[in-house]
This record gives structure tokens, sequence and C-alpha cells, in this order.
């Protein structure tokens, strides 16, 4: 499995590095605390991030 800093996650998502801190922190990026204030996101947290699964539509 995959894993990214938070710097590493800003250039994909193409923000800045507190934008990536506040998803973390508001749960819209789930990720793992490796140390003190040391974080890392999973490519699969990722994709999810960036292709939500669809609604099905009756």
């Amino acid at each position: 499995m995959t894993f990214y800093t938070i710097p590493e996650v800003a250039q994909i998502l193409r923000c800045s590095p507190r934008t990536v801190h506040a998803m973390i922190q508001t749960q819209r990026l789930p990720a793992i605390i490796v140390g003190k204030n040391r974080y890392r996101i999973s490519q699969q947290a990722l994709h999810e991030l960036l292709h939500p699964p669809k609604e099905e539509t009756p």
C-alpha cells in the first residue's frame, strides 16, 4: 500500500498543504498519524476523494 505526505497530496491536488491539513481535521480526507503532527494519507483515501462513489438513481 502506498502512502503520501501532506506536501505530496497538496501537489497532487494543486492546493496548499494547509488546505490538506484542514481536510484531514474536518475528516474529509482520512489520514494516519505517524508521529507528532506527522500524517500519512493512503493512496486509496486519495483516490476515493478524487473519485467518490456514485449514488444509484432509482
